[in-house]
């Protein structure tokens, strides 16, 4: 696209930006100026607002330059967001470059791909330095093509947490939930539970149906490569009746900033261990009782520890029952 013709030139660099939105991923290929005289020119491409570098490009118009056109390669990809593209005076050496002052109007779009929106010194009028832009949509992942390009995109990488310590089982499964929004750069979220199973999105949520261990892996993805995270957990509790233990446990007070009490009743004389977790999967309390039978009340002091939520498991041989228990 053609912006419009340069009406005189301009000298305080300093002063101004091109401003610009990205909304694809993309590459500046290169942009048209109109030096007033040979030299250096030390284009900027920066962050808006933040004006934080992010490339830049020193050209050399050559002696043998008699004025008009001048085309510049650039060479820089770009992810979608709020750029300035701007001449930096330290470096450069031309006295000038041409710009428009009338008949301006932004904004600019290439097919809504990248818009220039304005100028930083708010002058509607103005359009300053960088025309006929040349851009290609996509593929801005590492190639060999040009020594000038600059890598913004790069490969993701993966991570996820998931709620397998504070999950409850039940009669006929187990429900898992799995998070990835600690991946970074990723596009594309695949899931492998180890069932035979799968699952896509960023968030997402499984049920197993049988207890054992499972490798739970996860493919990130993004147009620059992939990466691949795998966690082994444990399902246990699926299909379990609670002959030796009575199903409703009371707890109280819950929440609760101090004190917790906890109490359930035996049928029969069963071992009997009990955990309260917290959200780490640590174990913050551990007890193991020997042929524990009838009515069982015990306190616990959980004023040392911090506010948030919390797994009590108790288990009977293979069953297993768990509540949330806050702290505040």
């Amino acid at each position: 696209n053609t912006f419009g013709n340069n009406t005189g030139f301009f000298t305080q660099f300093a002063t101004t930006a091109l401003e610009f939105t990205v909304n694809s991923w993309l590459t500046i290929d290169s942009v048209t100026i109109y030096p007033e005289n040979s030299g250096l020119i030390n284009i900027a491409l920066r962050t808006n607002p933040g004006d934080s570098l992010i490339a830049n490009r020193t050209i050399e118009v050559p002696s043998t330059f008699t004025g008009g056109a001048f085309r510049v390669a650039l060479g820089i990809s770009l992810l979608p967001g709020n750029y300035r593209l701007a001449v930096d005076p330290s470096g450069t050496t031309v006295s000038g470059l041409g710009r428009t002052s009338t008949n301006t109007q932004y904004p600019y779009a290439l097919n809504n791909d990248i818009i220039i929106t304005g100028n930083s010194s708010n002058e509607p009028a103005i359009y300053y330095f960088f025309y006929n832009w040349r851009v290609t949509v996509g593929d801005i992942c590492p190639r060999p093509d040009s020594e000038l390009t600059v890598i913004l995109g790069t490969p993701p990488s993966a991570a996820f947490t998931d709620d397998v310590a504070t999950g409850t089982p039940g009669l006929t499964g187990f429900t898992v939930n799995v998070d990835a929004s600690g991946s970074q750069g990723g596009t594309q979220f695949h899931w492998d539970f180890g069932d035979g199973n799968t699952g896509t999105g960023m968030m997402t949520s499984h049920t197993f149906t049988a207890n054992g261990a499972y490798t739970i892996t996860l493919v990130v993805t993004n147009p620059c490569g992939s990466d691949t995270l795998t966690r082994t957990i444990t399902i246990q509790g699926i299909h379990v009746e609670w002959n030796d233990l009575v199903q409703e446990i009371n707890m109280f007070p819950n929440p609760t900033s101090g004190t917790v009490t906890i109490s359930f009743d035996m049928l029969a004389s069963r071992d009997v261990q009990l955990q309260i977790i917290n959200s780490l999967g640590e174990v913050i309390v551990f007890e193991n009782w020997k042929q524990l039978a009838g009515s069982q009340t015990m306190q616990y002091d959980i004023s040392h520890l911090s506010a948030g939520a919390y797994s009590v498991r108790l288990s009977v041989g293979e069953a297993i029952v768990v509540r949330k228990l806050v702290k505040i």
